[in-house]
């Protein structure tokens, strides 16, 4: 019960901004936090937005660290991916994740960022999801490791099954 409610208080991202989350779990310190970054270009049009990405698909590779991207209803490519460890962004991530992207899309070199954001993200050690119980009825979901929208589906499904007794 301590572990949910200090996972409760890690979701709620003030806290962490303010420094009253210090508890640690384990071995590992909430101040180990791992922070990925997420650059917009600006308005490429839509000939040039097409041909980067022809499909319109949003894809994802599998490098230890990977990349993200997608083009937006405006025609802008959106890309991600680059990860500060330490949980602060001491050599500038946008900038990083700007160099990434040229890498990738050599064609964009003149292409403006507009936009860049950032947040924090929940990779384990191992990069493999955990999921587990804690009790009859507590269950927890963590680490997805920048799988999340592909795998949050399939854990919740699977928590529902054990909850209603479906599965083990």
């Amino acid at each position: 019960r301590q572990l949910l409610g200090l996972i409760n208080d890690v979701r709620d991202l003030s806290k962490m901004e303010a420094g009253e989350v210090g508890v640690g779990v384990g071995e590992y310190s909430v101040g180990s936090l791992i922070r990925t970054a997420i650059v917009a270009t600006e308005p490429l049009g839509e000939q040039r937005a097409t041909a980067l990405l022809p499909h319109n698909a949003a894809v994802t590779d599998i490098n230890w660290v990977l990349d993200y991207f997608r083009r937006s209803s405006d025609h802008r490519l959106l890309f991600g991916g680059r990860v500060s460890y330490s949980g602060l962004d001491p050599f500038n991530t946008a900038e990083a994740t700007r160099q990434r992207m040229i890498r990738v899309f050599p064609q964009l070199a003149d292409a403006r960022i507009t936009h860049a954001w950032g947040g924090y993200v929940d990779i384990t050690m191992n990069r493999a999801p955990d999921f587990g119980r804690l009790e009859p009825d507590v269950y927890y979901l963590q680490g997805f490791s920048g799988h999340g929208i592909a795998l949050t589906g399939m854990a919740g499904q699977l928590v529902a099954e054990a909850i209603a007794g479906d599965s083990e």
